[in-house]
C-alpha cells in the first residue's frame, strides 16, 4: 500500500470510531433518561354496545293459503347488525304489540312465538366488528287484509362488568 491509501484507511478507521463512540454515548444516555423518567400508562377502553336496524314497521299481506298466516310484502327479512367490544354477555330481544299473533325465526324454518310481545333473538359476546342476523317474520292469520305491525329491538347487557 501506498501512504496516501494508509493514510485514508487510517482516516476511515477514525471516523467510524468517533461514530460508534458517539452513538453508544447518545444510547447510553438515552436508556438512563428512560429508565430514571419511567412512567406506567393504563388505558382505558370503554365497553360498547350498538344496535342497527333497517326498518321497524312490517306490512304483513296473505301471499298463499298455506298454514293460515300472513307473511311480510315482498318477502322483506329484518337485518340487525349487533356490535360489541364488551366482554360480557348480551341479549337481542325483540318487541312488537302483536302478542303471540306475530312469530319470528334466525333460519325462516324453526318458528318462535312472540310471547307476551318479546322473544330472545340471540346471545353473544365481543362482536369484532359488526356482527349481522337476520330474522323472518309471519303473522297468525286472524283476518285476510293487509296489516302492518311495529317490531322493535332491544339490545341489553347482562352481567357485571
Amino acid at each position: 500500500m501506498d501512504g496516501r491509501t494508509n493514510r485514508e484507511v487510517r482516516w476511515g478507521i477514525v471516523i467510524i470510531v468517533v461514530v460508534l463512540a458517539m452513538a453508544f454515548g447518545f444510547f447510553h444516555e438515552t436508556r438512563a433518561q428512560s429508565e430514571s423518567a419511567s412512567q406506567r400508562l393504563v388505558v382505558v377502553i370503554p365497553e360498547i354496545l350498538r344496535l342497527r336496524v333497517d326498518q321497524s314497521d312490517v306490512e304483513f299481506v296473505h301471499q298463499t293459503m298455506e298454514e293460515n298466516y300472513l307473511y311480510p310484502v315482498d318477502n322483506q327479512i329484518q337485518d340487525i347488525s349487533v356490535f360489541s367490544n364488551m366482554e360480557r354477555e348480551w341479549v337481542l330481544q325483540l318487541r312488537t304489540e302483536a302478542n303471540g299473533d306475530l312469530e319470528w325465526s334466525t333460519d325462516g324454518m324453526t318458528w318462535h312465538s312472540a310471547t307476551n310481545g318479546h322473544g330472545t333473538v340471540t346471545v353473544g359476546k365481543q362482536t369484532k366488528g359488526w356482527q349481522n342476523h337476520r330474522v323472518y317474520l309471519r303473522l297468525r292469520a286472524t283476518r285476510s287484509e293487509r296489516t302492518r305491525v311495529h317490531v322493535a329491538y332491544e339490545l341489553t347487557a347482562v352481567g357485571d362488568r
